[in-house]
């Protein structure tokens, strides 16, 4: 990758990284976790739902605004990334359904519903990383050759501007352990400089504080304030 395109805006990377680090947690959480534990089960549920939640409005996100863009471009490209959210779709509604189940089934029988909803999600996050992988590797370099950075940043403007506040609380809590200090510095003071002050604390108390370490936290906020 040369410097040009590396320090180029990128539609992916964060969410991407975020996502990633959202799928291991889930993963984490799927394999360990006591299914006989009624209460335990109901906690891992609930945020597995939500986690499925954003990623099924991340596939909106680009269908609604990225796609429209390459199908200027690369129709086979298009037409491959189509067939990829179709794919996640269906994987999405199974997975909903086998929460459904194991929510309301009997204590005896969690346990082996709960490996296989784990078995399940596992299938679900090797498709995402190859897509994930796709998208990133191929779909960003033919926005890159046909779009300067101001007619991407607008794409990027649209789908921020879609998200409603409590969605992008959710995805900030996901990104920002997920990416490098630089770039959650470099992040957090382009959202200050654009956001009125009460939302960007937001973001600080709710999404920063509660997802990184004590020490990154702390490391985060001396820099944004020697940057103020």
């Amino acid at each position: 990758m040369t410097n040009t395109i590396a320090t180029r805006l990128n539609l992916y990377r964060e969410i991407h990284k975020g996502l990633r680090h959202g799928h291991g947690l889930m993963l984490t959480r799927l394999g360990n976790t006591d299914w006989r534990d009624i209460q335990q089960t109901q906690a891992l549920l609930e945020a597995l739902d939500a986690h499925l939640l954003l990623c099924e409005r991340h596939l909106k996100h680009e269908d609604d605004f990225i796609h429209p863009a390459l199908a200027a471009f690369d129709t086979a490209l298009l037409h491959k990334l189509a067939g990829d959210h179709e794919h996640h779709e269906g994987a999405l509604g199974m997975l909903s359904a086998r929460i459904a189940s194991l929510g309301s089934t009997t204590d005896n029988l969690r346990p082996l519903l709960g490996h296989q909803l784990y078995l399940a999600f596992t299938q679900f996050v090797a498709a995402d990383f190859e897509h994930m992988e796709r998208e990133e590797a191929l779909v960003m370099p033919v926005l890159w050759e046909n779009m300067d950075d101001a007619e991407i940043g607008t794409i990027h403007g649209r789908i921020v501007g879609a998200i409603p506040p409590e969605e992008m609380m959710a995805y900030m809590r996901l990104m920002l352990p997920a990416i490098s200090p630089a770039d959650r510095l470099g992040m957090l003071t382009g959202i200050r400089a654009g956001a009125p002050a009460e939302a960007f604390q937001a973001i600080l108390q709710l999404a920063a504080r509660p997802s990184l370490s004590a020490e990154d936290f702390a490391w985060l906020s001396t820099e944004l304030g020697k940057a103020a």
